[in-house]
């Protein structure tokens, strides 16, 4: 049913053929695969982009990659209201717009704050797509089929960040950093074209008014913890500006759970944590997301400090997992539909504890093999348990929370993986003291940095191992039938509304 004064408003595709929802998934597909390629394409690009741009590119690269990452922290807290006040197809069409002249202005960019500039663009579109795309695939697919499709989205998705930096390298000695950007311009018109003829509208609209306040407090908040976790091993974990800053973004959080639970609009409607399954998935996603940051951030750089090999064999040595999460990912979601997620969840996350801990005891000079198949169970493991977490979180809420609910787990995401990452880099740094990555050359140092990796890993294996206790507490088969026959009983109701 629609609200207020958008009862009449037309939508473009209404008088459209119905299309069928795996066609319309593929071409939702081809926007949300362009922001998290953007998210690890550049990194082998960043000392062309340096050489290109002059000596403040040189001091500053490493904000090409942050500065978008803050950008989509920045609308995150916003992409429900934009979705349910415009419509997805609308919010998703004017996300992939200014992903696309983001990207103009980057190939065009002359000096390297207009290269920022562009990035701020596509981390405002980026930031909104997956979130839209997660909203209108659920929307998209009956209820005891959900898990599946998020899971085949998924696979795609995930599959981005095993090719975007060999892509990227290949594409930046062959011609140059810009055309990376170049390609993200051709996606992206590929993307709209076929957004604008094949999506159609998945949801009534809802006028709302918005909660400015909110979402500049959600904002700053969360742009602050982005930014903290990735400059803390500069600024020194104990130094006044890294406590400074992390006092900003726990105040504000905290003031805007507080305001928005005396709003009756408030940018996020924290009421949804009011419903136990979705506050236990939340937690659950929190947790997994601090262990899996362990094995993507820091397990790469300990490959190289102790064992001094090139990042290009690191790629390789990583592509198993992926590859594992891939696999199994719509498998996990295919047992959510037909089980619910407690069982996979919990088998998932026990496997990925003694995988954990299994990083958490090697040595320089554990085969690599033993590093393979380690990593390939994770990934296996993990992709067993990400999508049911996910698929259980909203079928446990009411219809009108979808778009809602799918923004607050992406945020839910980035928070974890910002506080995971300062966690367990102020454990690494504590470990490590003094031994820069440069300086570990002799056998002692070789074995003071593995001992600090492992003592990482350790408490990562330790956050996961109490993550298995909460799965239990996820929905079985008997609940989850339950959540089934609301949500399509809701379904239902809208359908036969005027």
């Amino acid at each position: 049913m629609m609200h207020g004064d958008d009862e009449d408003a037309p939508d473009p595709s209404a008088d459209r053929p119905r299309i069928n929802p795996w066609v319309i998934m593929g071409v939702i597909l081809a926007g949300t695969y362009l922001p998290v390629v953007s998210m690890t394409v550049l990194g082998v690009a960043l000392p062309d982009i340096a050489r290109d741009l002059g000596a403040t590119a040189r001091l500053s690269t490493e904000w090409v990659v942050t500065i978008y990452v803050a950008a989509v922290a920045v609308i995150l807290p916003a992409v429900g209201w934009l979705g349910d006040r415009f419509g997805r197809r609308p919010t998703y069409l004017a996300a992939l717009a200014s992903f696309g002249v983001g990207s103009v202005v980057c190939v065009l960019a002359p000096t390297f704050n207009l290269l920022v500039a562009g990035r701020v663009l596509q981390g405002l579109g980026g930031g909104v797509l997956q979130p839209i795309a997660m909203a209108t695939i659920y929307e998209l697919f009956p209820v005891d089929k959900r898990g599946t499709a998020l899971g085949m989205w998924g696979v795609a998705v995930m599959a981005a960040p095993a090719v975007g930096p060999p892509v990227g390298g290949w594409v930046v000695t062959t011609w140059g950093w810009r055309w990376i950007f170049v390609a993200m311009v051709a996606l992206a018109l590929i993307a709209l074209a076929l957004a604008w003829w094949l999506f159609h509208e998945t949801a009534a609209r809802e006028r709302r008014p918005l909660d400015a306040i909110g979402w500049a407090l959600a904002g700053i908040g969360v742009v602050t913890l982005v930014i903290v976790s990735r400059q803390a091993t500069e600024w020194g974990f104990g130094s006044p500006l890294t406590l400074g800053a992390v006092a900003l973004a726990v105040g504000t959080i905290g003031l805007m759970v507080w305001r928005s639970s005396r709003m009756p609009h408030p940018i996020l409607d924290l009421s949804m944590f009011r419903v136990p399954v979705f506050s236990i998935t939340m937690l659950v996603i929190w947790l997994m997301t601090m262990a899996q940051f362990a094995r993507l951030n820091y397990l790469p750089v300990e490959l190289q400090v102790v064992r001094g090999i090139e990042a290009q064999e690191v790629g390789l040595l990583l592509m198993p997992g992926a590859i594992g999460v891939a696999i199994t990912m719509p498998i996990g979601g295919r047992l959510a539909d037909r089980i619910g997620p407690r069982l996979p969840v919990t088998l998932g996350v026990a496997i990925v504890t003694v995988t954990t801990f299994g990083l958490a005891n090697l040595t320089p000079t554990t085969s690599y093999p033993m590093i393979v198949g380690l990593l390939l169970a994770q990934g296996i493991a993990m992709g067993l348990a990400m999508m049911p977490t996910t698929i259980g979180a909203m079928n446990a809420l009411p219809g009108r929370y979808v778009a809602q609910a799918s923004s607050v787990i992406a945020l839910n995401r980035q928070l974890a993986g910002a506080v995971g990452t300062a966690i367990l880099g102020a454990v690494l740094v504590f470990q490590l003291g003094a031994i820069a990555p440069e300086g570990v050359t002799g056998a002692a140092d070789i074995q003071a940095a593995q001992d600090g990796y492992n003592r990482m890993f350790l408490l990562a294996a330790i956050v996961m191992a109490l993550t298995t206790v909460f799965a239990f507490f996820l929905p079985g088969k008997e609940r989850t039938r339950e959540f089934q026959r609301e949500r399509a009983l809701e379904a239902e109701a809208v359908e036969r509304s005027p």
